[in-house]
């Protein structure tokens, strides 16, 4: 009980002072800039600075400095950390709301990818694959889906997340009682479960050189787990519909692969205030494995499929780390896309070309400016070459997968304040 009460004194002080932040004027300012920013009218250019939790954020805020003792209360004292200190220290255009959100508990059962210790996926044994705990290391792993027996099961699985409830409520009512007369409590469902990338799962299934083999040597095949995989996808998500375990992802939520949500075309119009639906959501798909891969296979191999499981959200994100010059014009047909993603290894003027004022350019530039000792020309050079590029485009620029700040957070700091200066001077 003495643990528990020193916990809990602890997540107060840090949910009054994320209480104190969300009150600060410039929130409500941000969030008019990030509407119209989402609704296609003309702002100066969205900022935003992601570190990667299991990445840099561990080089700002040790492990070994978090004070709380009960493992999930830590993991809420570590996002409220995170918060505190990126509104004290990134002068960046996020928003802090007044609110702390967890995920819903349960299992989803395709490939839970960053989730180092689940053992199956899509019905196939992953055991072994990677360590428990990676602590930010890299690992490998053995392919799942090798022989026809092993593709008879993956056919065969239909794909689900198992809600936890009664864990779900004890930690809310844990966290109400904690701190709800401070912030709301809200619930997600975890990403990878509306994700509709599919390659990202069947990549950790297969393998990456065998799947790219698979299209010259097992083009039916490809196919084949293709289809299983989006129909069981949009199937899932219209499931979670039916039995109204959906939540509304349109404000400070981290949206595609990076940008907030907020927006007024989100929920729809019809939208009763008490039942989610998928078109109420943005969604989101990419196609990393793919960016060596001519634009004929993707639009043979991958595209019909991501349609099909993107078909229900209201809105569309695409992209990721990938160069997609070549494909811009087929990912431009996706219904409802309404955000691309323009990686560091894009073509910054095909992109601007292409994607126009018809989505949000999404920029995002090389993590390698900040990863050891920051070279601030490269990162003007970088900024002030997209800002002419993508002047005629609804444009914002994320520095995100922040494996390393090199022990140090200054990098970080100096980029944000660049980029600031640039962009809004």
């Amino acid at each position: 009980m003495e643990g528990y009460k020193r916990d809990k004194q602890i997540l107060r002080d840090l949910a009054l002072r994320l209480a104190e932040i969300s009150s600060d004027p410039r929130q409500e300012t941000l969030r008019k800039e990030w509407i119209k920013h989402n609704d296609m009218e003309q702002v100066a250019p969205r900022v935003l600075i992601y570190p990667d939790g299991d990445g840099a954020w561990r080089e700002i805020i040790p492990p070994e400095t978090l004070r709380v003792s009960d493992p999930f209360l830590r993991e809420c004292e570590y996002q409220l950390r995170q918060k505190i200190y990126h509104w004290e220290h990134f002068h960046d255009d996020f928003v802090f709301e007044p609110e702390i959100n967890i995920d819903c508990v349960g299992e989803y059962t395709g490939y839970h990818y960053a989730k180092a210790d689940h053992t199956t996926a899509w019905g196939l044994s992953i055991q072994g694959q990677s360590p428990a705990d990676l602590n930010g290391g890299s690992y490998a792993f053995k392919p799942a889906l090798n022989t026809e027996e092993d593709l008879q099961v993956f056919l065969s699985h239909k794909l689900d997340f198992i809600y936890d409830e009664t864990e779900t409520k004890k930690r809310v009512e844990m966290l109400e009682d904690i701190l709800g007369d401070i912030l709301k409590v809200t619930l997600s469902l975890p990403y990878v479960v509306l994700v509709a990338s599919l390659l990202i799962e069947l990549v950790h299934l297969r393998g990456l050189t065998q799947m790219l083999f698979d299209l010259y040597d097992k083009p039916e095949f490809f196919h084949r787990v293709m289809e299983h995989m989006s129909s069981s996808k949009l199937e899932l998500l219209q499931r979670l519909e039916r039995e109204n375990r959906l939540f509304l992802n349109n404000k400070a939520s981290y949206t595609g692969s990076g940008g907030l949500a907020y927006t007024n075309r989100l929920p729809q119009k019809d939208y009763n205030g008490s039942r989610v639906r998928l078109k109420d959501l943005w969604g989101f798909a990419d196609a990393q494995e793919f960016t060596d891969v001519s634009p004929d296979m993707f639009r043979e191999f991958v595209l019909p499929y991501q349609k099909k499981a993107l078909s229900g959200f209201g809105l569309v994100c695409y992209g990721c780390c990938e160069k997609l010059d070549d494909k811009l014009d087929d990912i431009l047909e996706i219904p409802n896309i309404w955000r691309i993603s323009v990686s560091p290894w894009s073509d910054i003027n095909i992109a601007a070309e292409k994607i126009g004022r018809k989505c949000i350019y999404s920029r995002k530039p090389n993590p390698s400016f900040v990863a050891e000792k920051i070279d601030e020309e490269a990162v003007k050079n970088d900024l002030k070459n997209v800002l002419e590029a993508a002047k005629g485009c609804n444009l914002e620029i994320i520095l995100k997968d922040l494996r390393t700040c090199g022990g140090n957070p200054e990098n970080l700091i100096r980029w944000v304040d660049i980029a600031q200066s640039i962009c809004k001077g």
